[in-house]
């Protein structure tokens, strides 16, 4: 996976644990395409946050 792309992924990990109060979450991309990019967050009290992108652009060996 891209750089870039892991990193956006952490960051939003991390602001969803800090706003959550919730340290139990697992993280899952159903769908990555060039047009589209979906994040699942799971929760262990079984609630969810879904995270859309629309027309990204995956930079390549981007600094």
């Amino acid at each position: 996976m891209n750089t870039l792309l892991d990193q956006l992924i952490s960051e939003l990990i991390n602001v969803t644990k800090k706003y959550s109060e919730n340290d139990d979450i697992t993280v899952g991309i159903p769908q990555l395409t060039e047009n589209n990019l979906k994040i699942q967050f799971h929760f262990a009290d079984k609630n969810g946050l879904d995270i859309t992108f629309n027309t990204i652009k995956l930079a390549e060996n981007s600094v």
